[in-house]
């Protein structure tokens, strides 16, 4: 299985939409793409969001946005296909964007926020290497 990530273009939101139903997001998810203000001058790099591909195949997506400091990223990342959920995509995902976040843009800090009903997430996330710093009906990492 060989992932990969690509520069998520405008053509790629009726997929994006298609996978935020198949998942039903909203279950689990507060959004499935940058915010609007995230994407710009003076902000993370315009836009640094990606298509997660596995094997030539698009599954999912990935982005970071600018945090509550200049040197923070927020990490933002979505699969579309819950048969996928637990197979290791997410995290090779998150290394191979952070990767190419930190050739970019000098970051101290990368941070998410995700909802603590979320287990599949949170053991990505731990996988990645990411430490809980704050807990409430979504956990800060």
């Amino acid at each position: 299985m060989v992932v990969s990530l690509r520069t998520f273009e405008t053509c790629d939101l009726p997929i994006l939409e298609q996978w935020v139903r198949t998942i039903e997001s909203d279950h689990f998810m507060s959004r499935y793409r940058p915010r609007p203000d995230a994407l710009g001058p003076g902000k993370t790099p315009t836009p640094l969001w990606f298509v997660i591909v596995v094997d030539g195949i698009p599954v999912g997506t990935l982005w970071f946005e600018s945090g509550i400091t200049p040197d923070e990223a927020v990490l933002g990342i979505l699969l579309g296909d819950k048969s996928i959920f637990g197979r290791g995509i997410g995290r090779r995902a998150i290394e191979l964007a952070v990767e190419q976040l930190k050739s970019v843009v000098a970051v101290a800090r990368i941070t998410l926020n995700v909802r603590t009903t979320n287990a599949l997430a949170i053991s990505c996330y731990l996988g990645c290497g990411f430490k809980t710093i704050q807990t409430s009906e979504t956990c800060r990492w």
